[in-house]
């Protein structure tokens, strides 16, 4: 593609310029040089005068002439060196030379003369009407020579402008073209959004009616039969407002980052103790389907310098996210390594997988195409805010597989605090063996929720 094109003024007149070229003469007598510029004058152009071949060959390097009227005889440089030199340089190779002398019959001067390249030869005292006669003659031709040139490069400057013209509006074209398929691509972006807001909306609307409808019930029967009002009932009160209460942090959540609004409360902390928070958190949906969790942890340390709270929320995220989109008896894996000053974190599954269409977008907010058997597809908000959350930490979080059942990948990472001193927290009981499934536990089990808690 070409570079970029100033922009071309209409107004300004750059075609080249014709100009009557100036008469060159040379001669070592002032009264020569007189009388030559006064017989000139019918011609009605410029005659620059010197007393030097060297002022001569001067004028010429500064300026164009369109013929040289030449004095054979004079002092230093005389008139055959002069003009040796001025057919030796490209410029003036062409240049037409008339030779002035005062001898007459001097055969061998004329034949130098010419072999010089000169046109003509006068001499003194010299004819006024016969030096215009001639003189007309070579600077009649000399203009038609330089008005072909100048038409020639006034045919070059038309072609040049036009090839500019056209490339201004191919350019023009493209900037259009690609405008409007910008605009296209933000319309086709706008209506997503829009259509992903309503499915949201709608989606929002069924799970907050969902906790709602058991709390109304509780609620009706307390006033009907208070003395039914037993622990079972505020149970299932309990429940259902944690389950309420996460869509509301959610909610709330994605509003502060998106307001710059979210404060973290950081520090040095071992992120392996992190990871020992989050799993506790998410042992009920681990152990409600009965998964297999691997966890496989460096023995150094893996000082970050992060908020716990809002780590263990999107590791908690993940984890969760793992149990509920593998199929029962499934196998989970949350592996940490230190790699080049990071410290690196993967939550790998067998379970159903990311179709290759929405890895680009999972991250995106209101982004919920993967489903369930059982509908707990949740908001797509929680890969939204576990992506925001990491990179507010300094961190990367990418997502990864090979396509429909065959599992997905989450890897986390976050640079190495550089002050491991400042680690002043003792250390939680460490995680040591994989969580065993418990056939007794409750089909819908108490979970604890970190304030705020994240669940898509």
């Amino acid at each position: 593609m070409d570079d970029a094109i100033p922009e071309f003024h209409e107004d300004i007149d750059t075609r080249p310029i014709a100009t009557r070229l100036p008469i060159l003469v040379i001669d070592d007598v002032p009264a020569n040089l007189l009388a030559m510029e006064l017989a000139l004058a019918p011609l009605d152009r410029e005659v620059v005068c010197v007393t030097s071949g060297l002022a001569g060959l001067g004028q010429l390097l500064d300026r164009e002439f369109s013929m040289v009227l030449l004095d054979v005889q004079m002092p230093g440089m005389d008139g055959f060196e002069t003009a040796r030199m001025i057919r030796e340089r490209e410029r003036s190779r062409h240049l037409p030379i008339i030779f002035v002398t005062a001898y007459r019959d001097d055969r061998e001067a004329e034949r130098k003369a010419y072999e010089l390249g000169a046109v003509d030869f006068l001499f003194k005292p010299i004819d006024e009407a016969i030096l215009v006669a001639k003189a007309t003659v070579f600077v009649t031709l000399q203009d038609q020579a330089e008005q072909l040139a100048t038409a020639r490069l006034q045919r070059d400057f038309d072609e040049a402008r036009r090839r500019y013209e056209m490339r201004a509006l191919r350019r023009q074209m493209e900037i259009e073209q690609a405008a409007m398929t910008e605009l296209a691509r933000l319309n086709d972006a706008l209506a997503d959004a829009h259509r992903k807001k309503d499915s949201f909306l709608a989606m929002l609307a069924h799970e907050m009616r969902n906790p709602l409808a058991p709390i109304q019930a509780a609620i009706d029967l307390a006033k009907v039969s208070p003395e039914a009002f037993g622990p079972r009932t505020l149970d299932i009160l309990g429940r259902q407002t944690a389950k309420l209460s996460r869509l509301v942090e959610d909610l709330l959540d994605i509003a502060r980052i998106s307001a710059d609004k979210i404060e973290l409360r950081r520090g040095v902390h071992d992120l392996r103790d992190i990871v020992d928070s989050s799993i506790a958190t998410s042992e009920p949906w681990l152990a409600k389907k009965r998964h297999r969790l691997r966890i496989d942890l460096p023995d150094d340390l893996m000082l970050v310098d992060a908020d716990p709270m809002r780590l263990a929320q999107v590791i908690t995220n993940l984890l969760n996210n793992a149990a509920r989109y593998t199929p029962p008896e499934g196998d989970i894996a949350i592996i940490g390594e230190l790699v080049d000053g990071y410290a690196c974190l993967t939550v790998r599954d067998t379970g159903i997988g990311i179709p290759p269409a929405i890895l680009d977008t999972i991250f995106d907010m209101f982004v919920q195409e993967r489903s369930t058997s059982d509908s707990s597809g949740g908001l797509g908000l929680g890969l939204s805010l576990a992506k925001q959350l990491v990179e507010l930490h300094g961190g990367t979080i990418s997502a990864s597989s090979d396509g429909r059942g065959k599992g997905a990948s989450f890897a986390i990472s976050f640079p190495l605090a550089v002050k491991p001193e400042m680690v002043v927290v003792e250390p939680p009981v460490r995680v040591s063996e994989p969580l065993l499934a418990d056939q007794s536990l409750d089909p819908e089990p108490q979970l604890v929720v970190l304030e705020p808690a994240l669940a898509l």
